[in-house]
C-alpha cells in the first residue's frame, strides 16, 4: 500500500504549469521561491551546530542558489529527520566533494519519492546547475513528508479515508478546516487564491486564535482596512505569538502572486499551531525572527491601529545577510 503523506506527487514533473496563465511564471517562481526558503530557514535554524550551539547554524537565503555545495542541503535532512546522515565535507574543495556532499541528501530525498512509485529521481547536477523546477520540486517533496503528513495522517486511519468517498489530500483538508475556523466571521473559504487576497480569511483565522491581539477585527470584516496592512497585521500576530515563521509576503498575496504548494505549506503551519491545545503565546520572539528572516516588500502608507504599523513596517525591512557555514577546521 502506498503512503498518504504526498498528495498527487506527479504535480512534480509538471511544476505549477497549468497554475498561472495569465500571469509570467517567473512570478509564482520567486514567489514559491521565498515561500521554499524561509521553510528551510524555519529547520535550519534548529539544527545544532557541530559543537553543539546554535550560533553557526547555516540559513540561505535563497533555496535555488544556496544549496549548491551539498552543506545545507544535508544540514536541512538532517533537520528534519532529526538524525546525523554521516560524515560529509564540512569544507569540500572541488565538483567531488560537492557532488560528494549532495548525494548524500538526494540519497534519503529520492528514497522518499520512490515510496511514492513516481520514477523521477533528483541528481546532484540539478543542484549544481540551479534548475529552479527541480529544485522546488525537491523541496516541495520535503514539505509533503515533512509537513503536511500530519494534515493527511490526522484524516485517515491505517491509510484508508475515514469517511466514504472523502477527499482526505492536505488541499482539500486545509481548505475545509480553515471553513471551519472562519463559519462565525460570515466568511467563505474555497480555494487557495481569490479568497484570501482581502486579508479578512487570515485576520480571521489568527483572530480565532489570539483574538485579544486583533482589535481592528471588525473594520478588517468591513473592508475598512487595506488587504496588505490586514495580511500583515495578521501574519505579525501569528509570527510572534503562534509560533508561525511568516512564509508568506502580503504583497504577494494581495497581489495573487502566491501559488497552491506556497499556501498549502503555510496554512499547515496555521493548522498544526491550532491543533496544540497547549499552544498559548508560541514561541519566543527572538526564535521567531531567527526562523524567518524578513525579505523586502513595499510597506502600507497608512493604519488603523499601532499594530498594523509595526506588523506592515516589518514588510519593508531588508534582510540580514546569511551567517557564514562553518569554518575549516
Amino acid at each position: 500500500m502506498k503512503p498518504n503523506w504526498l498528495p498527487k506527487m506527479q504535480d512534480i514533473q509538471q511544476q505549477q504549469e497549468n497554475l498561472r496563465h495569465d500571469e509570467h511564471p517567473q512570478q509564482w517562481e520567486r514567489a514559491q521561491a521565498k515561500t521554499f526558503t524561509r521553510w528551510c530557514n524555519s529547520y535550519l535554524a534548529k539544527h545544532p551546530s557541530l559543537d553543539g550551539s546554535r550560533e553557526a547554524v547555516v540559513l540561505i537565503d535563497d533555496v535555488v542558489n544556496d544549496l549548491s555545495d551539498g552543506i545545507r542541503l544535508v544540514l536541512l535532512v538532517e533537520a528534519l529527520r532529526g538524525a546525523p546522515l554521516g560524515r560529509y565535507h564540512r569544507c569540500p574543495q572541488g565538483v567531488v566533494h560537492v557532488v560528494d556532499n549532495l548525494n548524500i541528501a538526494l540519497i534519503e530525498i529520492n528514497a522518499m519519492v520512490k515510496e511514492q512509485n513516481i520514477r523521477l529521481q533528483y541528481c546532484a547536477e540539478d543542484i549544481i546547475n540551479k534548475k529552479t523546477n527541480m529544485i522546488l520540486g525537491m523541496i516541495w517533496v520535503l514539505i509533503c513528508r515533512f509537513t503536511l503528513v500530519a494534515v493527511t495522517d490526522k484524516t485517515t486511519t491505517h491509510g484508508k479515508p475515514k469517511g466514504d468517498e472523502k477527499d482526505t489530500s492536505a488541499r482539500a483538508v486545509l481548505i475545509e478546516w480553515c471553513q471551519s475556523r472562519v463559519n462565525k466571521y460570515n466568511l467563505v473559504v474555497e480555494n487557495l487564491d481569490d479568497h484570501w487576497r482581502d486579508g479578512r480569511v487570515f485576520t480571521a483565522l489568527t483572530h480565532r486564535h489570539c483574538p485579544h491581539l486583533i482589535p481592528n477585527l471588525e473594520r478588517v470584516l468591513e473592508g475598512n482596512v487595506r488587504p496588505e496592512v490586514a495580511v500583515a497585521d495578521a501574519f505579525h500576530v501569528a509570527q510572534h505569538h503562534m509560533g508561525i515563521p511568516r512564509l508568506l509576503d502580503p504583497a504577494d498575496v494581495v497581489a495573487g502572486r502566491v501559488d497552491e504548494k506556497s499556501m498549502l505549506t503555510c496554512l499547515s503551519l496555521y493548522w498544526r499551531a491550532c491543533q496544540d491545545d497547549d499552544v498559548s503565546g508560541g514561541v519566543e520572539r527572538t526564535d521567531v525572527m531567527a526562523l524567518c528572516p524578513s525579505t523586502s516588500t513595499s510597506t502600507p502608507t497608512s493604519s488603523s491601529t499601532s499594530l498594523s504599523t509595526s506588523a506592515a513596517s516589518s514588510t519593508s525591512t531588508s534582510p540580514s545577510p546569511s551567517p557564514s557555514p562553518p569554518s575549516c577546521p
